[in-house]
């Protein structure tokens, strides 16, 4: 199973259950813009490699302000 695969699954499983997603943030090498939007279609963060340590901090960041906005 790849890494996509295993997040639309637990994004399936989120679906199923009416659970609130988790955050994921794919970290990969495909950089086209056809890769970009499948990750996000598929409700995943994504960064592209190389990347910065700030920018993991920034897409962190992101996913933790996205989660506390929901939880309230």
């Amino acid at each position: 199973m790849t890494g996509l695969e295993a997040a639309m699954a637990i994004r399936k499983l989120e679906d199923d259950a009416r659970l609130p997603h988790v955050p994921i943030i794919a970290l990969t090498a495909n950089a086209m813009n056809s890769d970009r939007e499948t990750y996000l279609a598929a409700g995943l963060q994504f960064l592209s490699k190389p990347f910065s340590q700030q920018e993991l901090f920034d897409e962190v960041g992101k996913a933790l302000s996205a989660g506390a906005n929901r939880a309230h």
